[in-house]
């Protein structure tokens, strides 16, 4: 059994946080594989996932990155976010 606030999903917790730490209006990258991430792309203008994620996140994916088992995610990290670009999830 999980149990969670109705309100309570990624796509509010990212943007919240963007908001927090004064990074509200700037460009968001977020990373992720799974259909809860969903909600977290919903809301970015740059989502990642990598080569293994579920279809649905690579199908909403504006970059796919190695498999994570390759640190796929880790890898693209120097290469494709610029330091100080907002938050990332």
């Amino acid at each position: 059994m999980q149990v969670a606030h109705p309100e309570a999903e990624k796509g509010r917790a990212v943007r919240h946080l963007a908001e927090v730490v004064g990074a509200g209006r700037e460009p968001l990258t977020v990373y992720g594989g799974h259909l809860k991430d969903l909600p977290m792309f919903a809301v970015a203008d740059r989502r990642v996932a990598p080569a293994n994620a579920h279809p649905d996140v690579r199908a909403r994916a504006t970059d796919i990155v190695a498999f994570n088992d390759e640190d796929g995610v880790v890898r693209f990290l120097p290469a494709g976010v610029p330091a100080g670009t907002g938050v990332h999830g």
